[in-house]
């Protein structure tokens, strides 16, 4: 029932209220205790280490200045959770920010750094399914449909912490992606721009989610059209994207970012014979305007793995602004979620988020679903779960096992001279509500797992290591009564 996803959302909920304002790892933030505390006054601040960064963003994640006052047990607290920020800038393996008191009033700041590998030209190899579960069981480890190509990845551009990503990419889908952040383009560097442009032609495409198997997409090829027609290997779907992003830093941890774009997407008129309900108006092509506006709140202590603190995004978009009749669609979206300490090395964490599209019914190529990244019940890794209205809830309870860093002593480069390796053991519980598309109900479609409360328990294994990677072996059982075991790449929050 709806009223037990609530329980377990106001239970989280509850914890969070009680809980306190943490927000960073109770064991980095402790200060020393001083008998008798003091005004200090921050008279240089040292950086090393930086070899390609620019010391103007390092700076910027401090909240303290040279020549400024203040209490020192005040800055000792402030220096550790400055250090914290300047990891999350995720330019650097190691970070560590020490006071250097000279004087009984004069203080100095020495932050060391260790700067990471900026440039990554990766072969890609990607499977064009949902994910690596999707690929191994639906799909039978179809090695066709692994897409192949090149990503190249240049981060900390001209050291003012500025990326560049170009994709090239052939196979099951052919993408062409190019996408370059400023992060700051003013003195205050706290207004930013992000372009986009990208570009995908597909043989393939999901074209309904009406089979057999109940939640699964089913496919349409090229190659399963009659190669003697003028359709065989065709294109059966494009779109490109441009867009332009508008980032506001108005503290050290919020951020506002409006994004301006334009699409169009076509397919082919095979597909909408399938499917006459696969864009909207019922054509081939689609064409749009789109606005929308996030807002995120990060006090994470660390972004790629968080183990305390809290985040929040709430976003809202329109597809459709009246410069075309094809689209007219509203959304958005909303997700809550918090990490605790409970000591000795014991770790809780839960997310609360929910999402909603006007009008309720969509054509199929806009529609809404539990299935994607991590948006998920865990248990539910192999079900396509689509409506207008989705609740999610996920609850965690992790051990620490093992953390080291490992020492190379003549790495092949100076940024792996170190390796992290952390693991991490966990229990975990989700919950979810769908409501169903109405055209899907007037059909008698996408029922099984709609309107009904759903749940997956399990556990499983984090394995934690350099450069955010992710591992997660994890055993699940779910609300139909049935046992999995999956494999994840990401971390799931």
């Amino acid at each position: 029932m709806l009223r037990s996803f609530w329980f377990t959302a106001v239970l989280f909920l509850l914890a969070n209220s009680l809980s306190g304002q943490i927000f960073q790892r109770s064991d980095t933030l402790r200060p020393r205790v001083d008998t008798v505390d003091r005004q200090v006054e921050i008279k240089k601040i040292y950086i090393l280490g930086n070899l390609k960064t620019k010391e103007s963003i390092i700076l910027r994640e401090l909240n303290f200045a040279v020549g400024e006052q203040m209490m020192l047990s005040e800055l000792r607290t402030s220096a550790a959770r400055d250090e914290q920020k300047v990891f999350n800038l995720r330019l650097f393996n190691t970070t560590k920010i020490t006071l250097l008191e000279t004087s009984k009033t004069e203080v100095e700041v020495l932050i060391q750094v260790t700067e990471r590998w900026y440039t990554f030209p990766i072969p890609l190899f990607k499977l064009a399914d949902r994910n690596f579960n999707d690929w191994w069981v639906i799909r039978e480890r179809d090695l066709s449909r692994i897409n192949y190509g090149l990503k190249i990845f240049k981060y900390n551009m001209r050291g003012r912490n500025e990326r560049l990503r170009l994709i090239a990419q052939f196979g099951f889908t052919r993408e062409f992606s190019l996408n370059y952040r400023i992060p700051y383009i003013n003195k205050k560097q706290k207004e930013g721009l992000i372009f986009n442009f990208s570009f995908d032609e597909r043989k393939n495409v999901a074209y309904n989610t009406d089979n057999p198997n109940g939640h699964v997409p089913s496919f349409l090829e090229s190659n399963d059209l009659e190669s003697s027609s003028d359709f065989y290997n065709q294109i059966l779907s494009s779109r490109y994207d441009v867009d332009i992003t508008y980032s506001y830093r108005a503290s050290f941890y919020s951020f506002h970012y409006v994004t301006l774009g334009f699409t169009s997407r076509e397919v082919a008129d095979t597909v909408v014979n399938l499917n006459p309900n696969m864009l909207a108006g019922g054509g081939t092509i689609n064409r749009y305007l789109a606005l929308s506006y996030r807002f995120v709140r990060d006090l994470r202590d660390f972004v790629n793995y968080p183990l305390t603190g809290f985040y929040l995004r709430a976003s809202t978009s329109k597809l459709g602004l009246g410069a075309y009749e094809d689209v007219d669609i509203w959304r958005a979206d909303i997700q809550y979620s918090k990490f605790f300490d409970l000591n000795k090395g014991w770790y809780f964490s839960g997310t609360v988020s929910g999402s909603l599209s006007l009008p309720l019914d969509q054509p199929y190529a806009y529609n809404q679903a539990l299935g994607f990244n991590n948006n998920i019940i865990r248990g539910y890794e192999l079900d396509l779960i689509e409506g207008p209205r989705i609740l999610l809830n996920k609850l965690n309870l992790k051990k620490q096992l093992f953390k080291r860093t490992y020492s190379m002593a003549n790495p092949p480069i100076d940024q792996l001279r170190s390796i992290p390796l952390a693991i991490y053991g966990k229990i975990f519980f989700d919950s979810g509500w769908v409501d169903n598309y109405p055209i899907y109900k007037r059909q008698g479609l996408n029922g099984r797992l709609t309107n009904t409360y759903l749940w997956g328990l399990g556990a499983g294994v984090d394995i934690v290591t350099l450069y955010d990677f992710v591992i997660r072996p994890e055993f699940t059982y779910n609300s139909d009564r049935n046992t999995f075991f999956f494999l994840n790449f990401r971390a799931d929050f």
